[in-house]
């Protein structure tokens, strides 16, 4: 096999790192800026992330809407 300009499977490479990154920072994922503190749920379907902020009243919705305490 000759050489490719592309490789079709995985590549164990990683990124290059100058040196570990901030532990609290927010990060940036799909678009969304995700904190520390904040919810993530996930899916087959897809990805949540509830803010820290919002938690208590995303909570309180989903109780009311299921009956529940």
């Amino acid at each position: 096999m000759g050489p490719t300009a592309c490789s079709p499977g995985v590549s164990a490479q990683g990124t290059v790192k100058a040196g570990p990154g901030p532990v609290t920072a927010p990060a940036v994922v799909a678009g969304t800026t995700v904190r520390r503190g904040d919810v993530i749920v996930a899916d087959d379907d897809g990805v949540l992330c509830v803010p820290l902020l919002r938690r208590s009243h995303t909570l309180g919705h989903r109780r009311r809407d299921h009956g529940e305490r």
